[in-house]
């Protein structure tokens, strides 16, 4: 799972519609119900419309884990179960972006609230015929500026050396990526229930054979979808 950076991506991955002024109200909404506050955590939960399917991942999207009803076939037809699994994945996924976007949204307002109390100290300030408090100059504030002692200066040049070399082996990897792109790829478990189509570790889809799965236990198909989805998202090496 790739970080999500614009604010605009961060509000669209919610389950909202309407133009960007309703979304932020609707997410607003959302967040002051949940107190303000958002609890980033480290797994997430999704199940299929029905519940009989429950997949459990990661922070970064990975599955960690995967529960089957043992009545699942009361809920789900056969032909219909590698579609419900893979709806289970990516709520779980619209988890992750929902959270990840009241996140962002919480911290923005934090800022908001802050920049508008100080405006509002300044202006009492001004009233009383005082002079506010200056405000740090952002480079100051971040450390950005060098420091004045000689040897702190060097590491001060070496590591921001570091920095940029990082960001330009983040930048060129990026456009390697852009330049050709993954291709994709289809994982077929062991037993031949499920197939899981993907690129590199993103989940595009899951199959199954409808045949093979009616006859199927709940266990067997829940180690089928945890060793298909561990192949499809780590290459076999968990």
């Amino acid at each position: 799972m790739q970080p999500w950076g614009s604010n605009d991506l961060q509000l669209a991955s919610l389950d909202f519609m309407g133009d960007p002024e309703q979304l932020r109200a609707r997410a607003l909404d959302k967040l002051h119900a949940m107190g303000g506050k958002v609890q980033l955590r480290e797994q997430y939960e999704g199940s299929d419309p029905s519940g009989s399917i429950v997949v459990t991942v990661d922070a970064k999207g990975f599955v960690r884990d995967v529960d089957i009803r043992k009545d699942w076939q009361s809920s789900v037809a056969a032909d219909g179960f590698a579609a419900a699994l893979f709806d289970a994945y990516t709520a779980g996924v619209q988890q992750i972006l929902e959270t990840t976007a009241l996140a962002e949204l919480a911290r923005q307002e934090q800022e908001r609230r802050a920049e508008s109390e100080r405006r509002e100290a300044e202006r009492e300030a001004a009233r009383r015929g005082e002079q506010p408090a200056p405000v740090p100059r952002a480079a100051e504030a971040e450390g950005a500026l060098p420091p004045e002692d000689d040897r702190e200066f060097h590491a001060w040049v070496l590591d921001s050396l570091y920095r940029i070399g990082d960001e330009m082996y983040r930048v060129e990897k990026v456009e390697r990526e852009l330049a050709s792109p993954p291709q994709e790829s289809t994982i077929t478990g062991p037993r031949g229930y499920l197939k899981v189509r993907h690129q590199k570790e993103t989940i595009l889809g899951v199959t199954g054979d409808g045949t093979r799965i009616r006859m199927a236990e709940a266990q067997q198909l829940r180690s089928e979808a945890l060793e298909v989805f561990r192949e499809a998202q780590h290459g076999g090496d968990r």
